[in-house]
């Protein structure tokens, strides 16, 4: 019988605005949570009304919740009331250091 054997890397951390997580997703499930959420909202404007905002807002809030652990928004916010460009903004930064670390692993693969 053949026998394999495979040591995973430690679970990848982040540090957001001070805070230091664990992440709760793989990069790849990071990235596509991120395409997801920028496609279905990729129309929002000043005219968009207040209840697709506010449903962004918490759709935004709940998956930056996912990827760092329940409560993570509140606690990179300091308890203050988030506006939709800084929730956004900092989703935007998790996908790129997701981006970045999936960039690593596959570059890696061809060394």
């Amino acid at each position: 019988m053949r026998k394999v054997d495979f040591t995973f890397r430690e679970t990848p951390k982040i540090e957001v605005c001070g805070h230091v997580y664990e992440l709760k997703m793989s990069d790849a499930d990071i990235f596509d949570r991120s395409l997801m959420l920028a496609d279905k909202y990729r129309s929002l404007s000043e005219k968009s009304t207040t209840r697709t905002i506010m449903k962004a807002l918490k759709e935004c809030a709940a998956i930056v919740d996912n990827i760092l652990g329940d409560g993570a928004m509140a606690e990179i916010a300091n308890g203050k009331p988030v506006c939709i460009n800084d929730m956004l903004e900092v989703m935007s930064l998790i996908t790129r250091e997701a981006a970045a670390s999936y960039a690593e692993k596959v570059s890696s693969y061809d060394e």
